[in-house]
């Protein structure tokens, strides 16, 4: 049927479902380990598939040429190996990336030679280097302190997956204190990542960027509805397990920390409640769900965890989000616009200040200067998924 077949390749022809086939079988002798077989309608695709032809086209390499580029390990891969493998591929050619090079990346960060510490583990060592090094009680007091407050949110990711953006959103998340004493995170976390380039836990150091001085204007950054609409198709298109949580930041003001604790136990019909061994002030409060929110938790209940990820994989999807969107999203602009909103909604510090588990100076200071128009005020409340699609869909975050 087809002549000067290679030892281990057969070519016969079978009958699928009434419909007659032209069967290739890869045969152990050819490919060294597990029997393939492949089905075509035509002859001389079968043949193309084999030999390769010059007078038609085929979308894969021809085996006999992979064979003899690759030898029998090009045949040993699994169906599941295969897929993965394609779309692997494809997704590589979108960021212009060989595959060796993504891989030598995702070795060098996430599997770093000191090991895959988590930040908590990180801080431990730290602190028990310093100790033993010699450093004074008070700077060890101080150190403590801090990693301590930066682990509660922080300290189960792995040190070595850390970006700039998931530090500068969490710092960002820090409203309830002093902007030098913010810095004076940022300088500890500097520390941190330094401590882990010098013993192999890390590859890079993403806090060299951040912050560290003590001067801070107090601006925040607010998106407009139109904004937060383009942000929510993004996030319903490309990732819509965290349409709810997205939600819940945006209309009922929560941290990231504290939203990733969330459980559903703690939603009800009326309000969100936050407990105080997840609040950064350690203050219980209680939110009220707004209409807006309560039509994107219409049917969306459970037990358990209301997100279900880990820091790193919310940022990490977000992040997704943003570039399928071509959005930029600036730090903790859910937060700081509900904030926004709600103070020009209420015209109550202590109302937005109880809601946000921040102080009415805080909420002042960042959000009475604002400059919001009135049709954002209101239509901010009436973003819902009815009205997702209305009006300007052409305008995404820029800002």
């Amino acid at each position: 049927m087809v002549a000067d077949l290679p030892c281990g390749v057969g070519v016969g022809k079978v009958k699928i479902g009434g419909m007659e086939y032209f069967r290739v079988r890869l045969g152990k002798k050819f490919t060294g380990g597990e029997i393939q077989v492949k089905h075509f309608k035509e002859l001389a695709d079968a043949r193309s598939y084999i030999f390769g032809d010059a007078q038609k086209e085929t979308s894969c390499v021809p085996v006999v040429a992979l064979k003899a580029e690759a030898g029998n390990s090009a045949f040993n891969l699994s169906a599941g190996q295969i897929a993965e493998a394609a779309s692997a591929f494809k997704k590589l050619t979108g960021a212009r990336l060989a595959m060796t090079e993504a891989i030598a990346y995702a070795i060098k960060h996430l599997r770093p030679p000191g090991g895959s510490l988590t930040l908590q583990e990180a801080t431990e060592k730290i602190l028990k280097f310093k100790e033993t090094d010699g450093a004074s009680e008070k700077h060890l007091k101080g150190m403590k302190s801090i990693f301590k407050r930066v682990a509660e949110d922080l300290g189960k990711e792995k040190l070595a997956s850390f970006k700039r953006e998931n530090l500068e959103e969490w710092l960002s998340d820090q409203d309830d204190v002093s902007p030098s004493t913010k810095a004076s995170y940022a300088r500890h976390i500097h520390i941190l990542f330094s401590e882990g380039i010098e013993r192999g836990w890390c590859a890079s150091n993403p806090a060299t960027a951040l912050q560290r001085n003590s001067k801070s204007d107090g601006d925040v950054t607010v998106w407009t509805c139109e904004q937060m609409k383009a942000f929510l198709r993004a996030i319903k298109t490309h990732e819509p397990a965290l349409l709810v949580g997205v939600a819940i930041k945006a209309f009922a003001g929560l941290r990231t920390s504290e939203l990733l604790r969330l459980e559903w136990e703690q939603v009800s019909d009326a309000k969100i409640q936050i407990l105080s061994k997840n609040a950064k002030t350690r203050r219980t409060r209680g939110i009220p769900i707004q209409p807006c929110l309560a039509a994107w938790l219409k049917k969306k209940s459970g037990t358990g965890s209301v997100v279900g990820m880990s820091e790193s994989g919310w940022h990490d999807a977000i992040q997704r989000a943003c570039v399928a969107g071509e959005i930029i999203m600036p730090a903790n602009v859910l937060r700081h616009s509900f904030g926004t909103y709600r103070y020009y909604g209420t015209k109550s510090e202590n109302e937005t200040a109880y809601e946000m588990g921040n102080s009415p100076a805080v909420i002042l200071a960042h959000y009475r200067a604002a400059a919001v128009s009135d049709k954002d005020v209101a239509g901010w409340w009436k973003i819902t998924p009815k009205t997702l699609n209305q009006k300007n869909r052409k305008t995404p975050p820029t800002m």
